[in-house]
């Protein structure tokens, strides 16, 4: 007799967890998606001598995906439940390269083989919990001519303050600091490429 009075409180607690989960808001379970907003780039024809550049894919290291991410010090990550991206951060990263370089006109997309080369890889485009809070964007560029001889290689990288927990300021700070990283980039590029 003793065992079933047993089962049965357990059955009642567990019974009592669920229900209670079940009054919880819906909207509390439910994916919130964010895009961070880059900074607008006003289109412009390329000048006759603007450098011929290929663009490879954008890639990330393997922790920046669609949830997003983030950090405490240098050896803990994480990535949010709930919080989510549009686009992941390798897209947005090459949609803003796109538009800075080539619908600027401040260099001719290519896929000539006798153009140089450009790759890019996201480090870090996530969220720093400790010891600041804050977002990071930093961004490894290289830079080859046509000989595959380097012209560029080097980390492009900055952060801001996060005073509000609000993911929403997240996604506007993390798109202003990457819009800086990309026009940083950019400037980098166009000055090798006119050397």
């Amino acid at each position: 007799m003793r065992p079933t009075r047993l089962a049965l409180s357990a059955l009642l607690l567990t019974l009592s967890a669920v229900g209670c989960s079940l009054l919880e808001p819906r909207e509390a379970l439910t994916p919130r998606w964010f895009r961070p907003a880059l900074p607008s780039v006003a289109p412009g024809a390329p000048a006759q001598d603007a450098p011929r550049l290929r663009l490879r894919p954008v890639s990330s290291a393997h922790h920046l995906g669609e949830r997003i991410a983030w950090r405490v010090g240098d050896v803990e990550y994480g990535k949010h439940e709930l919080l989510r991206w549009m686009e992941a951060p390798a897209d947005v990263i090459e949609r803003g390269l796109t538009e800075a370089l080539f619908v600027s006109g401040r260099a001719r997309r290519s896929k000539s083989a006798s153009a140089a080369v450009l790759s890019v890889t996201v480090l870090r485009f996530e969220e720093q919990r400790q010891p600041e809070h804050r977002v990071e964007v930093e961004l490894l560029a290289t830079l080859h001519d046509p000989d595959g001889q380097a012209l560029l290689s080097r980390r492009f990288s900055s952060g801001a303050p996060l005073t509000d927990d609000d993911p929403s300021a997240l996604a506007r700070e993390i798109g202003a600091v990457a819009g800086h990283q990309i026009d940083e980039l950019v400037n980098a590029v166009v000055a090798a490429l006119n050397r």
